[in-house]
């Protein structure tokens, strides 16, 4: 059976269109065209609906339902400008705020203040490691997201991995917390909580592939709904609680640290939102 690329080649010749008069017909570039003609790039569900229209042939000719599934982490999720707008300053605004608490994490470890110097609270722990680790590999992560959003390259997988960062890194600071703080220093170890804490981001680390990378539902769509809400509240109800004890610095660098994840939060629901959309409008045209 022939690729889609070349089924689309093909049918697209036969009707006499140009990659850039086809591209006109369906509104979109050029570029796009040839990418999906090379195997680059795939068309989502109902843009694929609209190329059978236009050239006259059934999704079956073009697109089978194995090389769908088979090519489902090249499709991608946001193509239309207003959307790609949206979702790349989502992007800008969490990744400025991660680039900023990187700065200061990293500042903290190569120049501790003076008066913590040589003190408990100045030496670096394994907790001062992983914070660092996250919001400078989640600060990347949002860079390259940027990235491939202004290019219209933002799969369903390179979103899982993406906005699961922050959920890995609460779970690994979870168990590395629990490790340093409650065995060393209390000898005491909650089992329930551990795993309560342990277990919850995994389990959104989970609805989020399942979600964008296996089978898209009305069930998982509102799983992710509730993940982004649980989410919001939890840093929203944290923040809150910091600001009571916190100085003037904390105070910004708390909101900043806010800021970056409530912009995470907002970018999973947003491209859950279109994602959902578009799978909808697929199956009812």
């Amino acid at each position: 059976m022939a690729e889609f690329g070349e089924q689309l080649k093909r049918a697209r010749e036969l009707e006499g269109y140009t990659q850039q008069s086809f591209a006109e017909k369906i509104y979109v570039t050029r570029q796009t065209v040839s990418r999906w003609e090379s195997g680059a790039r795939y068309p989502d569900l109902h843009t694929t609906k609209k190329i059978a229209e236009v050239l006259n042939v059934s999704i079956d000719e073009l697109l089978s339902g194995e090389e769908l599934r088979a090519n489902i982490e090249k499709i991608p999720v946001l193509e239309k400008n207003p959307e790609v707008i949206i979702q790349t300053v989502i992007y800008s605004i969490a990744c400025l705020s991660y680039l900023l608490m990187s700065f200061f994490s990293w500042k903290e470890v190569i120049f501790p203040n003076d008066a913590l110097r040589n003190t408990p609270a100045g030496n670096i722990s394994v907790i001062t490691i992983i914070k660092l680790s996250e919001y400078t590999i989640t600060a990347i992560l949002l860079l390259i997201g940027i990235i491939y959003s202004s290019k219209r390259e933002i799969t369903p997988t390179k979103i899982t991995f993406i906005v699961s960062s922050p959920y890995i890194f609460h779970a690994i600071d979870v168990l590395s917390s629990y490790i340093e703080i409650q065995i060393k220093h209390n000898g005491y170890f909650p089992v329930l909580d551990f795993c309560l804490e342990l277990l919850i981001p995994i389990i959104c680390v989970i609805g989020i592939r399942f979600f964008f990378v296996r089978k898209s539902t009305i069930l998982t769509y509102l799983i992710i709904c509730g993940i982004c809400s649980a989410s919001l509240g939890y840093v929203l109800y944290g923040y809150l609680l910091h600001l009571r004890i916190a100085t003037d610095l904390g105070f910004v660098i708390s909101t900043i640290h806010a800021l970056g994840m409530i912009g995470i939060f907002i970018l999973l629901w947003y491209q859950a939102y279109i994602y959902n959309k578009r799978k909808k409008l697929a199956i009812r045209d």
